[in-house]
């Protein structure tokens, strides 16, 4: 979509969605990853492989390096991890921010829906 300060382009992958958004140069200003947990015991496999999807997608931005051969990929982890053990037995929302290299992190939990979003720290 053609914005006056850019454009944003969504993606629908099998696990969720990714949000890039560009600025009017074509630099990216931030990146959005979101999925849905599935409740139960059966939903625990496809939570999991959904979760390693999108921290992998917002570790994009700094090369093709696997997440969890890295300080910030252990970090989002442990992050996302915590966040869902909080928010476990809440219906509110709860994120956390994670700075790493001159870029923020956030992980987000509202009910059943994960975000992590990447933007540069102004």
């Amino acid at each position: 979509m053609d914005y006056d300060c850019g454009y944003t382009l969504d993606m629908v992958m099998t696990y969720g969605t990714i949000r890039l958004e560009l600025d009017k140069q074509q630099k990216v200003r931030n990146l959005a990853d979101g999925y849905q947990n599935i409740s139960g015991q059966e939903g625990l496999l496809k939570n999991m492989n959904n979760a390693f999807a999108s921290l992998q997608t917002v570790m994009s931005v700094n090369g093709s390096t696997k997440f969890g051969e890295t300080e910030l990929g252990k970090k989002l982890f442990t992050t996302l991890t915590d966040l869902m053990a909080e928010n476990k037995n809440s219906a509110g929302a709860a994120t956390r921010d994670v700075n790493f290299d001159g870029k923020r992190y956030t992980v987000g939990i509202e009910d059943r829906t994960v975000a992590i979003v990447v933007r540069k720290i102004p």
